[in-house]
């Protein structure tokens, strides 16, 4: 494979895959979630949030809602 040819499969994977996210500690994170109260539901958008933030960095949706989480595991800290 070219590095042509990788190329254009990245941007092709890239086009086809609508939801994964990888962070490193993330399973830990949001065990940490979980035990503050956290539905799997609100950690799901929590790192939904996060992906969408990544790509759009002018997202403030995404941005109030990682914030809303900061906000919160700060207050156990």
């Amino acid at each position: 494979m070219t590095s042509e040819e990788a190329r254009e499969n990245m941007v092709a994977m890239e086009a086809s895959i609508s939801s994964s996210a990888n962070f490193p500690g993330g399973e830990y994170f949001a065990c940490y979630l979980t035990s503050l109260g956290y539905s799997v539901a609100e950690i799901k958008n929590f790192y939904k949030s996060i992906t969408r933030l990544a790509k759009s960095p002018g997202d403030g949706e995404a941005f109030n809602k990682i914030g809303e989480v900061v906000e919160s595991v700060r207050a156990y800290w």
